[in-house]
């Protein structure tokens, strides 16, 4: 929590821009990355390190960091046209949705409490195509 406030302020005032500014800001997304990426990587490194030609753990290390930064870097072109067009939009989601947000986290914990979410986990078994079954548990 207070990595995430800290965060934050930082972005709310307005310290992005620049280099410095960005690079923080990267810093950031590295370390809320890590934990998604981690096992990826470690997978890249393993295939890396097995293999006795310098030049083609070059190639493989270079192939997956265009890889990976592709996407953050067009998801970031598109937000930020985005942003502008839905800035009144974002004002009130950002207004709003931290409470909407909150009350969502809490019906889940009542629900996980309660013993509720193996109910509509058994509910949603009994309705849902055996096919969409097969197709999201085997993922």
């Amino acid at each position: 929590v207070r990595f995430s406030a800290v965060a934050n302020s930082f972005t709310s005032a307005k310290r992005t821009r620049g280099f410095l500014g960005q690079f923080i800001l990267g810093s950031l997304l590295g370390a809320v990355w890590s934990p998604c990426i981690g096992p990826t990587l470690g997978i890249a490194l393993t295939f890396a390190t097995e293999s006795q030609n310098l030049f083609s753990v070059f190639i493989m290390m270079l192939l997956f960091g265009i890889g990976a930064t592709t996407p953050l870097v067009a998801l970031g072109l598109a937000s930020k046209q985005l942003a502008f067009k839905l800035k009144s939009n974002l004002a009130w989601i950002g207004s709003n949705g931290k409470p909407l947000f909150g009350l969502l986290v809490a019906v889940v914990g009542i629900f996980a409490f309660t013993g509720i979410d193996q109910d509509l986990e058994q509910w949603a078994l009994n309705i849902l195509p055996k096919w969409w079954i097969r197709f999201t548990s085997s993922l």
